[in-house]
């Protein structure tokens, strides 16, 4: 009787929690796209660092900061991973910094030539969000916008299968940042605008994490997407220390 096919090896990155790498069946999956997704002041962007700061310690980082959010003390994501990887002794000569423009073109070009590069091993782009097409004047009419954003989401689809390629081939992990539920607090991007992106890496990302916050330091990750290892998964995870503490509000 011929042998039953054996199951495909993977090879995961370290997230830097325990808890987390059981969830994900190992870590971070080499060669593909992972997403982080979850509401404001989830600590998406402190999973994120501390993912590459567990890389760090032996391979080289890409980080992208693509948001202009900054925190309280007006550090970028970039210039928090710095400070953590110091209070981590992690080698910042393996960590490298690029504050790339928010044109989807030129953000999704530059991540297709790092990739390409093999210089690194995990590239982290926080947050897509800065993606998000703005729309400065208004189009002649609701069929023109939808057009508009139509030709965004195709070129997306484009830029994203281009990088899955590169990812896979090059062996490099790449980790989107993404939050969710933000209309009216950015201006002109509205939940609209954010569709071509979410759905462009719901198609191509491999892993989709979901991130929810418990209480303060601690945030639950949910597995809502794992096409290679176990799926709907749930991991607590204490994040506090890389991103700053969010204000408590009251609804």
């Amino acid at each position: 009787m011929p042998s039953a096919a054996a199951a495909p090896a993977f090879t995961y990155l370290p997230t830097g929690f325990d808890a987390l790498n059981g969830a994900l069946g190992g870590g971070l999956v080499v060669g593909r796209i992972i997403e982080v997704f979850g509401h404001r002041h989830t600590w998406k962007t402190g999973l994120a660092l501390h993912a590459a700061c567990a890389v760090a310690r032996r391979r080289s980082v890409a980080v992208m900061n693509v948001d202009d959010m900054v925190d309280e003390q007006g550090r970028r994501p970039g210039e928090r991973l710095a400070g953590a990887m110091l209070d981590a002794g992690v080698d910042q000569r393996r960590v490298h910094l690029d504050s790339a423009s928010n044109a989807y073109e030129t953000v999704f070009a530059n991540i297709e030539a790092t990739v390409r590069a093999r210089r690194t091993s995990l590239v982290v782009v926080d947050s897509v969000n800065g993606l998000a097409p703005l729309f400065g004047d208004p189009l002649p009419g609701w069929f023109a916008r939808q057009a508009e954003l139509q030709r965004v989401e195709a070129a997306m689809l484009a830029a994203l299968r281009k990088i899955c390629g590169a990812a896979h081939s090059t062996g490099t992990t790449v980790l989107f940042c993404r939050t969710t539920g933000i209309e009216g607090y950015m201006g002109a991007v509205t939940r609209e605008a954010l569709g071509p992106l979410g759905n462009a890496l719901k198609v191509y990302a491999s892993v989709r994490m979901e991130v929810r916050r418990v209480r303060r330091g601690v945030a639950k990750v949910r597995v809502v997407k794992n096409q290679c290892g176990p799926r709907f998964s749930e991991a607590e995870v204490f994040v506090a220390g890389v991103e700053p503490e969010p204000a408590d509000e009251l609804d």
